[in-house]
């Protein structure tokens, strides 16, 4: 009793005193206030303090004033043994515009606070009013309704008050922390966010290695409806929210691997923590299903499954060989290769999912090989998020990432590989749309011991239970002895794909002297070369063989027969000069291929050496790659082929010095000739 008297006391002479700082001591109403002639502006009360509150009726409006300013309004409400929910409805008897903001808070008849004011900004205004449900046991309580910044005051539109109690009719309450979760007897649950701030935490105990299958489902019910996943410790799993649920009914699912063994907690609410609506249920179906998946845990290069070891023979080795499943969302399942004598090795991968049954629309499979990479050390993932290798352009982060950030420096594969060194991915690539569940790929190896080999889904949220992918992999030195000789791409040639950074790596190749028949090319001075591995590109250099002069130049090509349509072109400088010097069309097989360009003959007129280039020497520089339409529109585009014994041979002669007719010589070299020129 001396503490509810005191806090009258006080509230009453904490009233007084802001009516003294007002100026309306002398007013003949409680409320105080006056108009421009002295006369009171606010309607009469005398609720100012919890000790002469209004008693509030539950289901009925009560009516007030928040007048003057720092007015305070309470009421006294009592609700029924067994109902613990009590929501509170503030209104604002104006159509359009009122000064104030009206907010409340609860308080239990001893005087303690046992609500504050609503959270943030949260009031009452016209056309809009607050209602909130709280969770409260049942017995007698005081609701105090003040405006918001204690600075406004409205004589001329009341505030409505109304309260409700109720039973939450939620049988798993109370469960509103992890130490009072309810625990799973079955697979369908049927609860309610019945107050503001509910959470609804449910445990259920993992026997080992199993995936957690999680369906949450709700009516359209004015909430957002969340949900997560989190282990003994309280680290946090997955989440997922609905976040149109206030307007669209919920139909979350996620299949969720669960580590090991233990004790876990799925915890139901609303997104964030301030809607609720105990009238409309939500179902949540939670299933264990033990993992098909005999590799793992096996989602980060830690726990990679290792194959077995590789050695970079001459030919190729013999495949090593895994099963796995992609058997929950989110699922990347890690492998990790040893591989001896890698220098100027390749690798090449088969990923492919049993296709006996239909794959999941989604499913897509996808590959990424990654290596370390010396220049980043690193404890944790985070620490991989950029590398220290300065780029400007993609190319610059070839074969670690293939991208550059715009913070100047390449971006890796964003994982810590055992050892403590960061990782960069030398290829990470896609199923095609026209099969989603297959990838077959080489890249090129760069001398490192470990290749680690990550198979996921393309967009990381798809998954199957009942489709088993085998990887396959084995490794070969490439026949190719000038490798390496250009800046690998890992893609297609596009625009980021600058003859700069190719000529840095191009190997020298001699010109011979063939006029008069001196030093023409001869079975031994051929340059061979291979196509080995997907989007291999071999950029050769020669300098020029006439300098400061005109001089016909004749290039000398032999493919043999296979699958890669071989492409020449050649570059003055960093300049296109002459494309599809073979002559080649993308197709599935072709016969062996021979012939030469340039030369005399009147049909290769014209392949020559310019006067006109400064530099000494000048470089041009002839590249090779597979035949592939990319031009935007062409849907026959073809497919990057590769094959590590397929070969191809090149030489390059000069065969008569000066512009040999039918080529004339031009201001700007020699050319064909052109009417009206």
């Amino acid at each position: 009793m001396y503490r509810v008297l005191a806090l009258g006391v006080w509230l009453q002479l904490s009233v007084v005193g802001l009516l003294a700082c007002n100026g309306s001591g002398d007013d003949t109403s409680p409320d105080g206030g006056t108009d421009s002639e002295g006369e009171s502006a606010c309607p009469w009360d005398d609720d100012d303090t919890f000790s002469t509150a209004n008693a509030l009726t539950l289901g009925t409006a009560a009516q007030g004033y928040i007048c003057p300013r720092a007015d305070q309004d309470w009421y006294a409400l009592s609700t029924a043994p067994g109902t613990d929910l009590l929501t509170v409805t503030l209104a604002i008897d104006a159509e359009l515009v009122s000064p104030i903001g009206p907010t409340y808070s609860v308080w239990s008849a001893d005087g303690a606070n046992v609500l504050a004011s609503p959270e943030g900004s949260e009031t009452a205004a016209p056309a809009a009013p607050m209602t909130i449900t709280h969770s409260l046991p049942s017995g007698s309580y005081f609701i105090a309704i003040k405006d918001r910044g204690d600075d406004a005051e409205d004589e001329r539109h009341p505030y409505l008050l109304t309260a409700i109690s109720a039973t939450d009719a939620d049988p798993f309450e109370p469960n509103n922390a992890m130490e009072t979760a309810a625990t799973v007897t079955g697979t369908s649950l049927v609860g309610s966010i019945s107050f503001r701030g509910d959470q609804d935490w449910f445990r259920i105990d993992s026997i080992g290695r199993e995936i957690l299958h999680i369906q949450l489902t709700m009516p359209v019910a004015g909430i957002d409806p969340t949900y997560q996943v989190v282990d003994a410790a309280g680290n946090l799993l997955i989440s997922d929210v609905n976040a149109a649920g206030s307007i669209q009914p919920t139909d979350l699912e996620y299949y969720q691997a669960l580590e090991a063994a233990g004790t876990y907690y799925i915890v139901i609410a609303d997104d964030d923590g301030l809607a609720s609506n105990a009238e409309v249920n939500y179902t949540l179906g939670l299933t264990l299903i033990p993992d098909p998946d005999g590799n793992e845990p096996n989602d980060h290069p830690h726990a990679a499954t290792p194959l077995p070891d590789l050695s970079c023979a001459e030919a190729w080795s013999d495949w090593a060989q895994a099963e796995g499943y992609l058997a929950s969302s989110g699922d990347i399942d890690w492998y990790k290769i040893n591989v001896a004598n890698s220098a100027r090795g390749i690798i090449e991968l088969s990923a492919v999912f049993d296709t006996s049954q239909v794959l999941p629309a989604d499913l897509q499979m996808s590959v990424r090989i990654v290596r370390g990479v010396d220049d980043k050390p690193c404890a944790v993932d985070q620490d991989c998020h950029q590398l220290t290798t300065t780029c400007e352009y993609d190319l610059d982060c070839h074969g670690i990432g293939n991208t550059c950030l715009a913070e100047g420096v390449c971006a890796g594969a964003g994982v810590c590989l055992p050892g403590g060194t960061c990782g960069g991915a030398i290829l990470a690539e896609a199923a095609s749309e026209k099969e989603l569940g297959k990838v077959d790929l080489t890249a090129p190896l760069f001398g490192e011991p470990n290749i680690y080999i990550a198979i996921q889904d393309y967009q990381g949220d798809a998954f199957s239970l009942g489709h088993q992918y085998i990887l396959r992999a084995r490794v070969r030195t490439d026949a190719d002895a000038l490798e390496p000789s250009e800046a690998y791409t890992a893609g297609p040639a596009g625009p980021d794909d600058r003859p700069a950074s190719h000529i840095v790596f191009a190997r020298e190749i001699p010109v011979h002297n063939c006029v008069d028949g001196v030093d023409c090319c001869s079975a031994d001075t051929w340059i061979s070369g291979y196509l080995s591995y997907k989007y291999d590109q071999d950029w050769y250099a020669y300098q020029h063989p006439c300098p400061g002069a005109d001089c016909m130049v004749r290039v000398l090509y032999e493919f043999d027969a296979g699958n890669v349509d071989q492409y020449l072109r050649v570059f003055r400088g960093t300049s296109a000069w002459f494309d599809n010097l073979s002559d080649t069309v993308d197709q599935a097989s072709h016969d062996a291929v021979s012939g030469y360009f340039g030369g005399l003959d009147p049909a290769d007129y014209c392949f020559y050496a310019y006067s006109g280039h400064e530099g000494e020497p000048f470089w041009y520089y002839l590249t090779v790659r597979d035949t592939i339409y990319v031009s935007e529109g062409n849907e026959e585009h073809g497919t990057w082929d590769w094959n590590a014994d397929q070969a191809y041979r090149i030489c390059i002669e000069k065969v008569a010095e000066g512009c040999h007719p039918p080529c004339e010589l031009y201001d700007d070299g020699c050319g064909t000739p052109v009417q009206d020129k």
